[in-house]
């Protein structure tokens, strides 16, 4: 099945991994420390934001609800986010205010 990807920086910073969070911008040292804000003062990388940064536990809900309801579990697999729930993680990453994190 084949599906028609609206592209985002955002999406495509996520996806790649490349940009959007502090792991990547300490690593090129456009910023002095790789720590997620949020509360478990995490390294943050990409499944930091999507599993687990306390500052987006309201946005996590919407996709983890609705995954949990199809059966599967929380936290899914990166690969099923991408591919069997890519509507409910665009729709996660679309919510998401990259410049706060």
């Amino acid at each position: 099945m084949k599906t028609i990807l609206p592209m985002s920086l955002e999406f495509t910073a996520v996806v790649t991994g490349h940009g959007l969070n502090r792991l990547y911008l300490h690593r090129f040292k456009i910023i002095p420390n790789s720590t997620c804000p949020c509360r478990l003062q995490e390294e943050q990388t990409i499944n930091h934001i999507i599993f687990k940064s306390t500052q987006l536990e309201n946005e996590r809900r919407i996709p983890q609800n609705a995954i949990t309801r199809t059966g599967d579990t929380w936290p899914t697999p990166y690969e099923q986010l991408t591919r069997k729930h890519i509507k409910l993680f665009m729709q996660f990453v679309r919510s998401v205010d990259f410049s706060t994190l």
